[in-house]
């Protein structure tokens, strides 16, 4: 009787295992999963597209500085000047991360000259009062 007790019981034991098999297959499914759908729902920028979207800052600066169109017009070519400066720097890899940012201060500092130069007194003073800093008016810079 021994024997007929224990078959049934060694077929129940089976079972189980199976059943923790087929579920610890499937978890490990799921998990290897779970990253291929956050990446498929992560936006895209489109190509050639900077971190910041100068057009916004153009936006910012009119609207902060009360630019009139005409001084709108006269920034816009220095805008894309230093966009395209600062893309080729990046893109520069003879240089060391030092060399670099040497470079992009001065590209910098050589557009805001020349955006200084269409801009009123009034409106310089309110530029050089803007913080310098990834947030823009208001927000201070982050440390």
């Amino acid at each position: 009787m021994s024997t007929q007790l224990r078959v049934p019981f060694q077929s129940l034991f089976k079972m189980k295992t199976l059943r923790h098999r087929l579920l610890l297959a499937l978890s490990a499914v799921f998990l290897m999963a779970a990253p291929l759908t956050y990446a498929q729902n992560k936006p895209e920028r489109p190509e050639g597209a900077e971190r910041r979207d100068r057009g916004d800052r153009l936006k910012m600066l009119t609207e902060y500085l009360e630019l009139t169109p005409a001084q709108v017009e006269k920034l816009k070519p220095i805008m894309k000047a230093e966009m395209e400066s600062l893309k080729a720097l990046r893109d520069d890899s003879t240089l060391d991360g030092k060399a670099k940012r040497e470079k992009m201060r001065d590209i910098r500092e050589t557009n805001r000259n020349a955006m200084e130069a269409v801009l009123t007194p009034a409106q310089k003073e309110k530029l050089a009062s803007m913080p310098r800093g990834p947030g823009g008016p208001g927000e201070k810079p982050a440390k």
